[in-house]
């Protein structure tokens, strides 16, 4: 920690300071806008908030969970947690198109092309690319800066596609 993060722009001590200079001047406002000059409870206020917002936040993505986990078990004839629902047969149906496929006439000729080959695939084709082109090139003074970049251009390109989220489903479903 000591040698690594300690070191990183979000934990150096210039950019704490000036951190908490943002907060010292927004306090004052917030006080005098919502709590009549008391800066102490003004304060609490503004943590309880946040608290609550990362919470919030959390909650969503584990209420949507739920919310396709349950669509899931009412595809089955339940109607949700506690009813009996066969937990050994897959809630997705068995693809049939993978032996399908679609052919583009172009000039140079006819092109087949499976029925596998989606938006998903081609966007994860193209993130890993990215990935291994940002890993192989020199863009920070250090190995590990670079390496985040990379997973975090690949990790954004594949949550904000949601590329093989219905792949990735269907399995933990199934299981």
């Amino acid at each position: 920690m000591s040698t690594v993060v300690d070191h990183t722009f979000p934990f150096e001590s210039s950019t704490q300071s000036r951190l908490q200079d943002a907060i010292a001047s927004i306090v004052p406002l917030y006080a005098e806008l919502a709590t009549n000059g008391n800066q102490d409870f003004a304060l609490k206020q503004l943590k309880a908030h946040l608290r609550e917002h990362v919470v919030l936040e959390r909650n969503t993505v584990w209420r949507e969970m739920i919310g396709l986990e349950r669509k899931g078990w009412s595809g089955r004839g339940g109607s949700g947690a506690g009813r009996d629902v066969s937990t050994n047969l897959p809630l997705a149906a068995p693809s049939t198109t993978l032996l399908e496929s679609t052919e583009i006439k172009t000039p140079v000729g006819r092109f087949r092309i499976p029925a596998w080959v989606n938006q998903q695939v081609i966007a994860g084709g193209l993130a890993t690319l990215l990935f291994f082109g940002i890993l192989s090139g020199q863009w920070f003074d250090r190995v590990e800066e670079q390496n985040c970049l990379a997973l975090l251009a690949f990790v954004t390109i594949f949550w904000a596609l949601e590329v093989c989220s219905d792949l990735l489903l269907s399995k933990l479903y199934s299981s």
